[in-house]
């Protein structure tokens, strides 16, 4: 029977995100709804057998011909296009079958980043449109396509020329006010990432912005890639920031959309002219990561040197919290060749780097972080004076005219922090992470210093760098008992196992005033704080750490549950899972171990399970 939606998911090496998608579609499939998972040539696309999930492989012929099969091999009378690192509302099948009688063209998404907040959109009512759709920020009626398909010739935009294709004027929409998609735009293999990168056939990028902002510069990366040789062009109704011209073309949206300006230019587009800059030290380092003994360097030697030297550090990407430290100290620049930089002395960092054709010095000084081996063998020609930091990568290169000045390392006497520690699921409001940033804001203004170790399967966004956050770990209880406090900030508890935990140990805690306190023994003062209020709370006496003795009684716990239960004598003997040892044939994604298992490995599984996965060809179990 024609179903009501049909949900076609293209995907190519969507391995880990596919399966989440999966897992937020599972509790709203019915008998109303078909899943139709289109691989298109993955090196391996393992899903768990779900029997209401078809799969359908195909050799690689990109996103285009993979929708454009999904068309033709489902039935609905509605049509989702969903990528496979993207994820949905756990309402998004709901709200389209209860507007499904409504009978419409299409449906517009309200659609948000899963990655920062600056592509998000939010409609208001029905009559409310997105500014620039995707085929995937729309829900379609098959009957209006009208045999409409994706251009299989294009890898990139096809989206849009599909959209220009149906006569949406005299179409029929309706609008989510809810955010019901979720898009990810920094997934390896995605389209999206090849295009930014230059890798796609279409060479011209464009962005659609309402406003720009400062911190947008850092997403304009492929004008720096100078061998890509991609236009960018953006449009925006608003430019604040003046010196973003430096990176593109820039447009206002009046009468032209992204996909309009990636053809010929318009006469709204204007050519931001040549800038220069005049220095007299450039450090430049290709990529600055957020750790590493380079990125030590470039701060110390910028910190000490500064007030000798106008100094410039010029990138091609940067992590955020290293632009934040350098701009405190020096001037940065984020390299485009529309940029010409001259300087007295040019100093490059990576011995891989190439010196990029924009940057002009009058001597070039090749500093040598690592010893010589198997990959670093050869300095590039072009070099001038070449600085190693050790004499031990001096004789490792064996140079005669290497200068050998080792690192400068910031000597200031560091304060000594507080260990706090928070082990707790912070997917939900409840959990108290605003509680959480807010205490963390409140200890910095009252000058304790800290580190705060956060055990958690959702990050907190926005959180400062004191808050190291961490994968669970079955082992917290090592860490609890070397923290200085564990904190829980919820709204609610109905036990609270962290609390009694640490108690337990001998650690202090810091909480809310939970209503199940004083049943596991939390008294404040003297075994951990209670905090009502932040902003009126002195963090300085976190400083005074209580000393204390706790018990907890499991044996209490255990006569209770004996007399609930009655009778403790087993009925029956509990029978084990019967394991086998298997050998993997090809490599996939076991869900279980949450881990791509490879060929050949060899691994012990319970046997119906093992069987299952036999049956499907990735691995095959071995004789007793």
């Amino acid at each position: 029977m024609n179903k009501v939606l049909s949900i076609i998911i293209p995907a190519y090496n969507a391995e880990p995100y596919i399966e989440r998608l999966i897992q937020r579609l599972k509790p709203q499939i019915n008998d109303k709804v078909e899943v139709l998972v289109v691989d298109d040539g993955s090196e391996f696309l393992y899903l768990a057998p779900y029997d209401w999930v078809r799969v359908i492989r195909t050799e690689n012929k990109g996103a285009a011909a993979a929708r454009n099969l999904g068309i033709r091999e489902t039935t609905g009378k509605y049509i989702s296009f969903i990528d496979a690192d993207d994820l949905v509302s756990e309402r998004f099948v709901d709200y389209i079958l209860r507007r499904a009688d409504e009978e419409w063209d299409f449906m517009d998404l309200s659609w948000k980043s899963l990655e920062s907040n600056i592509f998000n959109f939010k409609l208001k009512n029905d009559s409310d449109r997105l500014p620039n759709p995707s085929v995937c920020t729309r829900i379609w009626r098959r009957d209006f396509l009208k045999g409409a398909k994706f251009n299989e010739k294009k890898d990139v935009a096809e989206d849009e020329e599909f959209t220009r294709l149906l006569r949406l004027k005299e179409a029929k929409g309706i609008a989510a006010t809810d955010y019901m998609y979720f898009y990810r735009t920094s997934t390896p293999g995605s389209l999206s990432k090849r295009y930014r990168n230059g890798e796609t056939r279409t060479k011209r990028i464009a962005y659609y912005w309402p406003v720009i902002r400062e911190e947008d510069t850092e997403l304009l990366e492929e004008v720096t890639k100078e061998s890509k040789k991609n236009e960018v062009v953006i449009l925006a109704y608003e430019n604040r920031v003046p010196e973003i011209e430096k990176y593109a073309l820039v447009v206002e949206p009046r009468t032209t959309w992204a996909h309009e300006a990636r053809g010929g230019r318009t006469h709204l587009i204007k050519l931001i002219k040549e800038n220069k800059m005049e220095t007299q030290v450039v450090l430049y380092v290709e990529n600055i990561y957020k750790m590493g003994g380079i990125e030590s360097f470039v701060f110390n030697f910028c910190n000490y040197m500064a007030k000798y030297y106008d100094i410039c550090v010029v990138y091609e990407n940067i992590e955020q919290n290293q632009l934040s430290k350098l701009r405190q100290i020096v001037r940065t620049q984020k390299n485009n060749r529309k940029l010409d930089i001259t300087c007295d002395t040019l100093i490059m960092n990576r011995v891989g780097d190439r010196i990029p054709q924009n940057i002009h010095a009058k001597q070039t000084l090749q500093m040598l972080h690592g010893c010589k081996n198997e990959k670093l063998q050869t300095i590039p020609s072009g070099r001038g004076k070449i600085v190693g930091v050790s004499n031990a990568v001096a004789d490792s290169f064996g140079a005669e005219d290497l200068t050998v000045i080792k690192n400068m390392v910031k000597t200031s006497e560091p304060k000594i922090p507080l260990l706090l520690l928070t082990a707790s699921r912070l997917d939900t409001p409840e959990k108290g992470q605003k509680r959480m940033l807010a205490l963390a804001k409140k200890m910095k203004a009252d000058g304790v210093p800290f580190i705060w170790l956060v055990f958690t399967n959702k990050p907190i966004e926005g959180a400062p760098e004191e808050m190291v956050q961490l994968f669970p770990t079955s082992h917290i209880e090592n860490y609890m008992a070397k923290a200085d406090y564990v904190v829980q900030l919820s709204d609610w508890e109905a036990f609270c196992y962290s609390l009694v935990e640490a108690l337990s140990i001998g650690t202090p805690v810091i909480t809310t005033p939970l209503p199940v306190l004083d049943e596991i023994g939390v008294k404040p003062g003297k075994n951990g704080y209670v905090i009502d209020d932040i902003e009126t709370f002195d963090t300085t006496a976190l400083l005074d750490i209580p000393s204390f003795k706790y018990t907890y009684n499991n044996s209490t716990q255990i006569t209770k549950w004996k007399k609930l239960l009655g009778n403790t004598k087993p009925k029956g003997n509990y029978i084990p899972e019967k394991m086998v040892n298997v050998i993997v044939l090809k490599q996939y994604r076991d869900m279980e171990l949450d881990r791509v298992v490879k060929e050949g490995e060899e691994l012990e599984m319970p046997e119906d399970r093992a069987k299952e996965i036999e049956g499907a060809g990735y691995l095959k179990i071995k004789e007793a």
